[in-house]
């Protein structure tokens, strides 16, 4: 006759619990150890000799679109640090704030020109929070990182894309309503 251990239950249980959990363990430490993750925000900080600067995180499309269709920030690069005396300026927007399909005609880049020969003596730092594609649901988490860096004035430049852009009703990611 063949005799069959009893197991109990909270033995089945815990072993119910503990297999899953030491695989998803193990699955964790193989990804962190081959996998190499870009950082999910839109400005991403740089230490460097001179103190700590900020820049746009060229990777940040891809925590929004499919890597085919992902887009990279505006370009900016300012001091973490606003220095005393300087107004900084956060410009936020989508294509147009941006200057597509040129961002050298961005209205980051045109405000910054036009400050500097207005009043030669201030300091401006214009920051460039702009994106291709992007809705006011991005631009609210954009502003809330932003924030961070002490803004003196933001600029707001949207709403295309809501009314007669990608997302808006006639857009090309989805249905006509």
């Amino acid at each position: 006759s063949t005799h069959r251990a009893k197991t109990s239950w909270p033995a089945k249980l815990g072993l119910l619990v503990l297999a899953p959990a030491f695989l998803l363990g193990l699955a964790e430490i193989i990804a962190r150890m081959t996998v190499t993750l870009h950082p999910a925000t839109f400005f991403v900080e740089h230490a460097r000799q001179d103190g700590v600067w900020v820049g746009d995180n060229p990777y940040y499309g891809y925590t929004i679109f499919h890597p085919r269709q992902a887009r990279t920030p505006g370009q900016s690069l300012f001091p973490a640090e606003k220095p005393p005396g300087q107004l900084r300026i956060l410009v936020l927007g989508e294509s147009a704030a941006m200057g597509f399909p040129d961002p050298e005609f961005g209205l980051a880049r045109t405000l910054s020109t036009l400050l500097a020969m207005q009043f030669p003596g201030q300091s401006f730092d214009v920051i460039n929070g702009s994106m291709t594609e992007i809705n006011s649901h991005i631009l609210l988490e954009i502003m809330d990182e932003a924030m961070a860096y002490q803004p003196d004035i933001v600029v707001l430049y949207a709403g295309n894309n809501e009314a007669i852009g990608p997302y808006s009703p006639v857009g090309v990611f989805g249905r006509f309503y």
